[in-house]
């Protein structure tokens, strides 16, 4: 359906039936509606990982004084998108002009249109507090880190730059595979989970976590619990042998306390 979709968008540039666009006229919207019904979309995964994972491996990678500037931003980056439950997209719209610090927060206020904005929609905010509970994974900490170490090299107002010089503003593309290559350094299968798939992850983590479902909503600009119940609420993926011996071992423990 994606592939027909895109096809009808390049032909209504230049193809009319009748004197309109190909993409407009009634034909082409009812053939259009009845593929849609017969090919109806599916969800584009069945499992979800644990973010859980990914934040036991970035704490190996600590203090920020000894990451290369790689492995700060690659920490970095995937965290932000972790804790703000947003889609990377986001982070080409993140610069130092529309940010925010303070003591213990980071807030960013982005007026572009963005992928689920709506005409009069307002302004998306990114906001993200520091973690108390454990300073090497704490989403503040280190994007105070990032910001300092890239005071004297940065060539861009982009909150993220390039590794390499000069040192611009990174790409999306850039930025997505430091994320990919994060999660596959942590163990998550990027065969099947791409980096989009924190928004859903972290979304499953904080339903599990009781977290209230328009908190979950508001933080992925979900318009309605469906979308969060169809789409992506999502049992998590477990090696299977891990998953069994794990449930046994707790089983034991279990049965000799009550003993």
């Amino acid at each position: 359906m994606a592939a027909l979709s895109t096809a009808k968008a390049a032909l209504s540039a230049y193809v009319k039936i009748d004197g309109v666009k190909l993409g407009l006229h009634e034909d082409v919207h009812q053939f259009m509606t009845g593929k849609a019904k017969s090919l109806p979309r599916q969800p584009k995964y069945t499992t979800i990982w644990d973010p859980q994972v990914v934040f036991d491996f970035l704490m190996s990678w600590s203090p920020a004084k000894f990451l290369s500037l790689l492995q700060l931003s690659m920490k970095t980056v995937t965290m932000l998108l972790l804790i703000s439950g947003q889609r990377p997209q986001i982070l080409n719209f993140l610069t130092l002009d529309n940010m925010e610090q303070k003591r213990s927060s980071f807030r960013f206020t982005i007026t572009q249109n963005l992928k689920h904005s709506r005409t009069k929609s307002p302004a998306t905010v990114v906001n993200v507090v520091s973690y108390p509970g454990d300073k090497r994974i704490c989403i503040v900490n280190y994007l105070k880190a990032y910001l300092a170490r890239t005071e004297k090299l940065r060539q861009s107002r982009k909150l993220f730059i390039t590794t390499t010089t000069p040192h611009e503003g990174a790409t999306l593309s850039t930025m997505s595979r430091w994320v990919k290559t994060t999660l596959s350094l942590a163990g998550i299968d990027t065969t099947v989970f791409s980096p989009g798939s924190t928004r859903a992850a972290a979304a499953n983590a904080a339903d599990r976590a009781g977290v209230p479902l328009q908190t979950i909503m508001s933080k992925a600009a979900w318009k309605t619990p469906t979308t969060f119940n169809k789409w992506y609420k999502k049992p998590v993926v477990q090696d299977s042998e891990k998953a069994y011996q794990k449930a046994i071992q707790t089983k034991g423990r279990k049965t000799r306390e009550k003993h």
